[in-house]
């Protein structure tokens, strides 16, 4: 495991933390801010990439609850505490972004540190 990265001026963690609030609206917001500080920032590159690996393994999460819509009550239950549990992670980090600290998202986090960021 990598050593995380922090950010250097409160622009920086301000900046990330927008990466993840920018999902709220779309994904075009996310992808404008690490496009445009991709150089600049390790931190703010780091968090944009993980916000759009969230957006992707929430997508595939929000696809198994539509298939579990197939079961009357319980597939309605189950996809609303998939939903429930990535907004709440979603809102989570973006509390934790805005506020310097460093969180990284279970095997995202990873696999982007290890994989993407050079």
């Amino acid at each position: 495991m990598s050593a995380p990265l922090t950010p250097s001026s409160p622009d920086e963690q301000k900046t990330a933390g927008f990466a993840y609030l920018g999902l709220a609206l779309c994904l075009i917001p996310t992808v404008i801010i690490y496009l445009s500080n991709k150089d600049k920032s390790k931190f703010v590159e780091f968090h944009c990439l993980q916000a759009i690996g969230f957006v992707l393994v929430g997508l595939c999460l929000n696809m198994v609850g539509i298939l579990l819509n197939i079961i009357p009550f319980l597939g309605m239950l189950m996809s609303f505490g998939i939903t429930a549990v990535v907004f709440i992670a979603w809102l989570v980090v973006s509390i934790q972004t805005l506020q310097g600290k460093n969180y990284d998202f279970p095997l995202i986090g990873e696999f982007i540190r290890t994989n993407m960021i050079k």
